[in-house]
């Protein structure tokens, strides 16, 4: 009937085009669509008795010849349609579907994610089976004409599973928009059912070193993995998050995460907890318990981690890892398990490599004891520890996954950006494919920088991608940001105009000199967390006297655009481990504008505590004379066997001269800086080279250079120690 109602139907269409308000391509675009079958009967029904009230015909009978090729077509379609439908189980291949799909589900732990509305095709290509057979099923077993797009219920799903021989547990599916901070509810934060979890294979633990600084948790780490990250770190302190994987002794894997002890860290190390499922606190046995140690026990706390207490030092004569186990329990009431408490304490010494064993052990007991699983089938979803901008790269984010895997090409999400991944790069550089649970990687092809501490998603496609960071989207913010600016500038003209009337102590520069001075800056770093340790600390340090004011903060190298900023806005340019280039520096001396660079972070902060006191007593500042790339290393043999790293390189700007500091950079960043010891041109001992010439250099101070850095060679040369130049009123 139904194929008989559509071929009329197509047929009249098509010989009355003009006067029919049903097209012959509405027809079928009609069926097509329409996959339900009582569905299409409704519509089909309602349709053909406006066109046959119109003709006026009998029997369902019109006087012209047979339909079309396509006519013929769809009349094929709606009767395979029919009789899948009234008799399934008298079709080989539905039977043999059905028996196929029976072996597969039989005794299978299976999750099923159910949203508001789920089609019979969402469940088929989660379990990967046959939509057309899971429909039979389904249609079989509820008595429900049932398709592949047919909206389905969960109840129906996890009956008919289940009759299958299936162990289902349905699962609410988080909402692809992002709710309060950007997020959606990632997997690993959900609870499961305790034979679903166990269904999870195992993953590699995440473990993070924490502690007060200077008490040895880079050299702890550098002995678990047989590297000297530690001897590399400007002032001995670490000042951002690094991870990276080890292989152990008995062939376990572990992610470790080191964070820095120096208090104005203290953003960094709590993203490190919300990322970890162990800790490691380090107290050193000649130093105590000091604030970075209550700080870390608070951080661990807070996010339900369990501590392991690791005593370093225990080498020194004198000290007493007794009294540390007793500190920490009348201070941070931890309560070790050699005074009679259930937390783990070991004692280490990282420089002579004594108890290590007895760390790994602790840390194997507890990651047992956690039973830590993860999904590696799932989209992917990491947190973000780290973000930068990275020359070649662009922004780029460090990351630790969490659940599931990332795959280049994969769109991915996170707060108020968004992106493809292009590249990712495991811990020691090298370009990967997959990354699985627990691994960390370095993820390339966000549009924008990801916030630290925010989780990454994998997402369906570009547009998902784009729907879930729409509701923060940049231009909102840029929009709020501008309005305060304004609001702000206002508030300032109107105070400034106020404190005017009737005032007779009016500055040379029309002023009221009773204002309070305030220091104006740029801060620019290498690493987004840096960047955040400078403004926490800055806005700690003001006084009531003299305003602090950051009219721009930002991660990358120093631009023009900085430089002209500063300049408009009387500002100063502090550089903390990032690379200011020459163009730049010269571009800052024609506008009169400060740059002062900092390789250690509490140089930074001294100095403008002194600008605040009024004490400031510099009177040397850096100049770019040259840079060089290091093209060949050579080593040239000392006495007593030892060996010197020689850097062959190509001057390419300015010159490079002897006894000047140098810096070393890599992929934009600063790794090192040193003094120009030794130079040579060919055999030949020379004061300077020039632009264009080849060299040999050695480097006092820093030896782990590579070939491709680049070295930039700096004099200092004596300033004004007047702090007006960094004052304005």
């Amino acid at each position: 009937m139904m194929a008989q109602s559509l071929k009329l139907l197509w047929r009249w269409s098509a010989e009355n085009i003009q006067r029919s308000s049903h097209k012959p391509e509405y027809v079928f675009r009609l069926f097509r669509k329409t996959q339900n079958y009582l569905e299409a009967v409704s519509i089909e029904k309602q349709v053909r008795d406006v066109v046959f009230s119109k003709l006026k015909v009998q029997n369902n009978t019109l006087p012209f010849k047979p339909s079309p090729t396509r006519v013929r077509t769809l009349v094929t379609k709606a009767n395979r349609k029919s009789n899948l439908k009234q008799e399934p189980e008298k079709n080989p291949q539905v039977l043999e579907n059905l028996k196929k799909l029976e072996r597969n589900l039989k005794g299978a732990k299976v999750e099923i994610l159910s949203g508001d509305t789920i089609t019979v095709k969402d469940v088929a290509s989660q379990l990967k089976v046959s939509a057309k057979a899971l429909a039979v099923a389904l249609r079989k077993f509820t008595g429900e004409p049932t398709v592949a797009d047919s909206v389905v219920s969960s109840d129906s799903v996890e009956l008919v599973l289940s009759d299958l021989g299936a162990k289902v547990s349905i699962m609410k599916q988080a909402s692809t928009e992002p709710e309060k901070g950007g997020l959606k509810t990632p997997r690993f934060l959900r609870k499961y059912e305790p034979e679903v979890w166990a269904s999870f294979p195992l993953r590699p633990p995440v473990v993070t070193v924490m502690g007060h600084v200077d008490h040895g948790k880079t050299t702890l780490l550098d002995s678990l993995r047989n590297t000297n990250v530690a001897a590399s770190e400007r002032g001995g302190i670490t000042q951002n998050i690094g991870a990276f994987s080890v292989s152990l002794s008995n062939g376990a894997m572990v992610t470790f995460l080191d964070t820095p002890g120096h208090e104005a860290f203290a953003a960094m190390r709590a993203c490190g907890t919300q990322v970890t499922d162990v800790v490691v606190l380090v107290v050193a046995a000649d130093d105590g318990v000091m604030p970075q140690t209550l700080e870390a026990v608070n951080h661990a706390r807070n996010a339900h981690v369990p501590i392991i207490v690791a005593i370093n030092k225990v080498d020194i004569s004198g000290c007493s890892p007794e009294k540390v186990m007793n500190d920490l329990f009348s201070y941070a009431g931890l309560q070790v398990e050699q005074i009679g408490g259930d937390i783990q304490c070991v004692l280490v010494s990282a420089i002579k490599r004594q108890g290590l064993e007895n760390l790994i052990d602790a840390i194997l007991l507890q990651t047992e004891l956690s039973d830590l699983r993860a999904n590696k089938d799932d989209p992917g979803e990491a947190i973000c520890i780290e973000s930068k901008v990275s020359k070649g790269l662009g922004s780029v984010a460090n990351c630790i996954v969490r659940w599931g895997s990332f795959h280049v090409q994969d769109y991915v999400a996170s707060g108020r950006t968004w992106g493809r991944i292009r590249r990712m790069l495991d811990d020691r550089g090298k370009s990967i494919s997959l990354a699985g649970p627990s691994t960390p990687f370095t993820l390339v092809g966000m549009k924008e920088l990801v916030e630290p501490g925010s989780f990454v998603f994998v997402m369906k496609d570009e547009e998902d991608a784009k729907l879930f960071s729409e509701k923060l989207d940049s231009d909102i913010y840029f929009k709020k940001l501008q309005q305060t600016a304004l609001q702000v500038s206002l508030q300032r003209a109107s105070e400034k105009l106020k404190s005017r009337e009737g005032d007779e102590s009016i500055g040379p520069n029309m002023e009221p000199s009773h204002l309070k001075k305030r220091l104006s800056f740029i801060i620019k770093a290498d690493v987004r967390g840096s960047v955040d340790a400078v403004l926490e600390c800055i806005h700690k340090m003001k006084k009531e006297e003299m305003d602090i004011e950051v009219i721009h903060s930002g991660v990358g190298a120093v631009t023009e655009s900085d430089v002209f900023l500063a300049a408009s806005s009387k500002a100063s340019i502090l550089a903390f481990n990032c690379k200011v280039p020459s163009a730049v520096i010269q571009h800052a001396k024609h506008n009169g504008v400060l740059i002062r660079h900092y390789r250690i972070i509490y140089e930074l902060l001294d100095d403008i505590q002194s600008l605040q006191e009024g004490k400031f007593e510099s009177s040397v500042v850096e100049k770019s004379i040259g840079t060089a790339q290091i093209k060949q290393i050579f080593h040239l043999d000392r006495k007593h066997g030892k060996q010197t790293k020689v850097a062959g390189c190509l001057v390419s700007n300015g010159l490079v001269a002897r006894d000047h500091k140098v810096r070393i950079y890599r992929s934009g960043h600063v790794v090192g800086e040193g003094k120009v010891d030794s130079l040579k041109f060919f055999k030949e001992d020379v004061p300077s080279v020039s632009s264009g010439k080849e060299c040999g250099v050695i480097i006092s101070g820093f030896e782990d250079f590579q070939q491709g850095d680049t070295l930039e060679v700096v004099e200092l040369v004596p300033v004004s120690s007047k702090e007006d130049q960094y004052l304005v009123t």
